[in-house]
């Protein structure tokens, strides 16, 4: 399910400062509404003003020092602004989780135009490392600090029909674990998390006991994830795989590539042809 680091620090959720992004649905807003309801102080933005003020009403409903803010995180140069505004509106920043993300991108590698292509490097890479340039300084003084960075299945499988999605969330998990690497006895500690197919429809949850599903296709509640999410940080886990038995099917993707793109290549000419 995950790789341990060596530290575990008793981390608890009540009064740290969460900066969240991309908190207005999906997996954001699920883990934004789970993290304030075990007392964290969450910082919220995203690009959709209406959904995000739903989503920061609820939060303050248990956790009333909550706020947000509306921007668009695909501006590379408005991060560093807003990154020092919501450091010091928040009182500081204990926690990033890096959640923002151009998802359910189809295009083939020759087909997809160009600025799409540069888009989807923006969003989903550039912008989360800019971002986590911008508050790091500050956790690498004080010694501590949590970044969490939401990567995909797709980085892991290079799924066909999705290069340019996969191409950059591969680049975001390797930068990831290359700073995880220079920083590793900092004290700020980094965790990775690969969704497979994750439930969005609001009001949907379950009982956490379906991430244990051996079936990695199976559709898992965003609110299961987001709870996952929490314990890998208390945990101090690097990676978190969902459902569970996904690391299975990247260990043995890994174990025998030419085969994994072999069954892949059928597939996607039986699907497309």
């Amino acid at each position: 399910m995950s790789e341990d680091n060596d530290t575990n620090d008793g981390f608890d959720w009540n009064g740290t400062r969460v900066l969240l992004t991309g908190a207005s649905s999906g997996i954001g807003a699920s883990l934004a509404r789970e993290l304030a309801k075990a007392g964290a102080i969450v910082g919220l933005c995203a690009r959709r003003t209406e959904l995000l003020d739903a989503v920061l009403a609820d939060c303050r409903a248990t956790s009333p020092e909550s706020r947000a803010w509306t921007i668009d995180l695909a501006d590379i140069d408005a991060i560093d602004g807003f990154a020092a505004q919501a450091a010091d509106e928040l009182g500081g920043v204990d926690v990033l989780i890096n959640n923002a993300a151009l998802s359910n991108f189809h295009g083939g590698a020759l087909t997809t135009p160009w600025p799409d292509v540069e888009y989807l490097m923006r969003c989903n890479y550039l912008s989360p490392v800019r971002l986590t340039r911008a508050l790091l300084p500050a956790m690498l003084e004080r010694g501590s600090g949590r970044v969490v960075t939401v990567s995909s299945m797709a980085k892991q499988m290079s799924s066909p029909g999705e290069s340019a999605y996969s191409a950059s969330k591969a680049a975001l998990s390797s930068w990831f674990e290359a700073t995880a690497t220079e920083l590793w006895s900092s004290g700020v500690r980094f965790h990775l998390v690969y969704p497979a197919l994750i439930g969005l429809e609001p009001g949907v949850d379950a009982d956490d006991s379906v991430a244990e599903t051996p079936n990695s296709g199976e559709l898992i509640p965003a609110p299961v994830l987001a709870r996952a999410m929490m314990r890998q940080v208390e945990r101090d886990e690097l990676e978190l795989f969902m459902p569970y038995s996904a690391a299975d099917v990247a260990r043995n993707r890994a174990q025998n590539l030419p085969a994994s793109i072999a069954m892949m290549a059928a597939w996607f000419e039986r699907t497309n042809g």
